[in-house]
């Protein structure tokens, strides 16, 4: 187990070294390309010990949620336009992901643990969560 995490966290450090990082507000945060966005969140959902086909439902919720260009997969992305939902899971307020980490901003991995604990305990799932999402457009 301690390994594992281990590996996880230095591959994330080797993400941010090669893809480098970007100055916003008084921080630095990493600049995430969707492909490696989409693999950070995969180890997370794994660690989490979501399955192939719940990491279905999930990934269709977030490119539901979070499209625009479609497939971006953005954890920085802000609905402005409507809501002010915020991140991959389009979490109102953003801020509430801080439950699962200071990085919440920025962070893919903790912003799928939030969405993945949040399915769970208000859908019973991720899959009811999608599912709820395709229903009513919203979750």
């Amino acid at each position: 187990m301690v390994m594992r995490k281990l590996l996880s966290i230095l591959f994330v450090v080797a993400v941010v070294t090669v893809i480098g990082t970007a100055q916003a507000g008084t921080k630095s945060e990493p600049i995430f390309k969707p492909g490696v966005v989409y693999k950070l969140a995969k180890i997370e959902a794994s660690r989490l010990h979501i399955v192939k086909g719940e990491w279905n439902c999930l990934s269709a919720l977030i490119s539901r949620e979070n499209a625009e260009p479609p497939n971006t997969w953005n954890p920085q992305k802000w609905n402005g336009a409507g809501s002010g939902a915020f991140g991959l899971p389009q979490a109102l307020p953003g801020s509430k992901m801080a439950s699962e980490g200071t990085d919440w901003y920025w962070n893919p991995q903790t912003q799928i643990r939030w969405m993945i604990k949040y399915s769970k305990s208000r859908y019973g799932g991720v899959c009811q969560a999608d599912s709820y999402q395709r229903r009513n457009h919203w979750y």
